[in-house]
């Protein structure tokens, strides 16, 4: 089967899998604690519909990819942050404070990212060019930001050895699987050039796809109540590892109401 056609049927597929993930979760009741994950599957359905009808070489392609590429963005921030509430839901001093760092993180990377951009921007240049420059430059800074907050948040599971649903850690893991796969084609598109862009896409699609696929077939209800844990990898006891967190935690929750 041609690229171009596979490349389809994926597309297709996406789009499908997506409605059913929204269907899922409003049926199983799991959309009110995944809400952000929730609201984003269900933008992806009409964010995976125009690409479908619209033509490429289209001005309004163009315009739409423009527009929604920023919103994309923005769930994918607030989708980690939830991941991450998740995770540290019994420790709010930890969570806030990694919040809050994130957020700051994130737009320090995107200032630089800008910054670096600035001086290959000239007056001569088009309009349509500035603005995809910009657009380049925030996603690159939302990205690298976020890579660099998922790995530590694996790290950090690996870690500590703290009790959490088996929703949680299945969720946790298959969103750090779909956005660093996606990363890692556009480092791939990056290094090789234009001339992958068609496999690099396909890649990005399967991997998005599997996601999809492994979100449907893994979360249910009973995961919500059933207890799971990552293998912590060092050495140390747990109960001495779970108390120095929740000292931290302690610390960070009396210093904030300082604050």
């Amino acid at each position: 089967m041609p690229t171009a056609s596979l490349q389809q049927a994926i597309g297709i597929l996406l789009l499908v899998g997506s409605a059913l993930l929204v269907a899922k979760l409003c049926h199983d009741g799991l959309w009110r604690r995944y809400r952000v994950f929730f609201l984003y599957f269900a933008f992806r359905i009409p964010n995976s519909v125009w690409p479908l009808v619209v033509s490429t070489a289209s001005p309004v392609y163009f315009w739409l990819w423009l527009i929604t590429s920023p919103i994309c963005l923005v769930f994918y921030v607030l989708v980690v942050v939830e991941s991450y509430r998740l995770i540290l839901e019994k420790y709010h001093g930890l969570e806030t404070m990694g919040r809050w760092a994130m957020y700051a993180a994130t737009g320090v990377s995107v200032f630089i990212s800008v910054l670096a951009l600035l001086p290959h921007i000239t007056p001569a240049m088009p309009q349509s060019s500035r603005v995809l420059g910009y657009e380049f430059a925030l996603e690159r800074g939302v990205d690298f930001s976020l890579v660099v907050f998922i790995l530590l948040m694996l790290v950090f599971l690996g870690r500590f050895p703290i009790p959490l649903s088996r929703n949680v850690i299945v969720h946790a893991a298959i969103f750090s699987l779909y956005f660093l796969s996606a990363e890692l084609g556009v480092l791939l598109h990056v290094l090789w050039g234009m001339k992958l862009s068609a496999e690099v896409s396909l890649f990005l699609s399967g991997a998005s796809l599997i996601c999809v696929g492994g979100w449907l077939w893994l979360l249910n209800p009973a995961g919500e109540t059933a207890p799971a844990r990552l293998p912590v990898f060092g050495s140390g006891d747990e109960q001495r590892i779970l108390l120095q967190l929740e000292t931290v935690n302690t610390a960070l929750l009396r210093a904030s109401r300082k604050i």
